[in-house]
This record gives C-alpha cells, structure tokens and sequence, in this order.
C-alpha cells in the first residue's frame, strides 16, 4: 500500500487600501494582507488650503483603528476618504500707519478689488500700495495682505501783488 503525505499551504490573502481626496483617486492602491501593519499614506497639501485629515469610510470604521498613523489590515478592502477646505485670508487697508475700514476676508485665489481712492479735505491721497509696488486688482494668495496709502497734505501759494506787480510769495500748508 502507498501512503502519501500531505501538507496544507495558506496563502494569505491579500486585500487593497485605496485613498481619496474631495472623491477622486489620491496615488496608488496599496496592497497588504490580513493581519499585516499599514502605514496611513502622509498628508496631501494643497495651497491654500487646509486638509482635514483621513477618515475610514463607513464599512471599515468601526474595524480599523488608527493610532499614530497605523493600524492593522483587516480581512476586507479599506478605502480612507480625505477632504480640502478653501483657506480664507484677510485683506487690511492702513492709511498713515492706522487701520481704514473694516477688514476684508477672501477666499484663496479670489478677485480682490482695489478699494476706490478717499478723500480728505485739504490732502492728497498718494495713492494704495503693496510693499512698494503699486496696488492693483489681484487673486488673493495664500497669505493676508496689507495696503497701504498716505495722504499729503496740500500746500498752497498766496502771491503778493500791488496793482500788478508781484512783490512776494508764501507758501502755506491746508488750514495753517
């Protein structure tokens, strides 16, 4: 009589982490078998703006749990959905060193327009800027920003005449 030996082989089997962010396809699926440690993909960045970290979809989110950026692979497909959040940034006008008007908040990359040019009696306004460049309509970027202006004040000349002869000039500045 023939006897024979057998052996049983297990193959784990392999099961799939997939990420997404704002529900498209965020890299690679990733592939690891049951009961094997899985490392959670880094945090994606966008500018300007915020993402608000990895969540398990709802099949998995009582199995899994996540601590310090891993967890254990469970006998099924795992799929982390992620999200980004627009970042809003201020927009502060200064006129002469104190703040005009209320702050303006925008969105990243919105329009932001120029506000129009004050007036105050007896000044110039020399006009809006930016650093040093002058101000113009921009797309908001990933920081706040702060413009500037200044008024000068104006000055005014009262010449001298007898009959129509000039006999003398001074210069006065507004309201002296």
């Amino acid at each position: 009589m023939n006897s024979w030996n057998l052996y049983a082989k297990w193959n784990p089997k392999e099961y799939h982490v997939t990420y997404k962010v704002d529900d498209k396809d965020y890299g690679n699926t990733e592939t690891y078998v049951f009961k094997s440690d899985v490392v959670v993909r880094d945090v994606p960045t966008k500018t300007g703006h915020t993402f608000h970290g990895w969540t398990p979809a709802a099949d998995v989110a009582n199995i899994i749990e996540v601590v310090n950026g891993k967890f254990t692979m469970p006998a099924q497909d795992v799929l982390f959905n992620g999200k980004f959040t627009i970042n809003q940034y201020k927009v502060t006008y200064k006129i002469d060193d104190k703040d005009y008007g209320d702050t303006d908040v925008y969105d990243f990359n919105a329009d932001v327009a120029i506000r129009p040019v004050p007036t105050k009696e007896g000044y110039t306004f020399t006009g809006w800027k930016i650093g040093t460049a002058d101000a113009e309509n921009f797309k908001m970027p990933a920081h706040d920003v702060t413009i500037e202006g200044t008024y000068a004040i104006n000055r005014y000349t009262v010449t001298y005449k007898v009959d129509t002869e000039v006999v003398g000039t001074d210069v006065y500045d507004f309201n002296s």
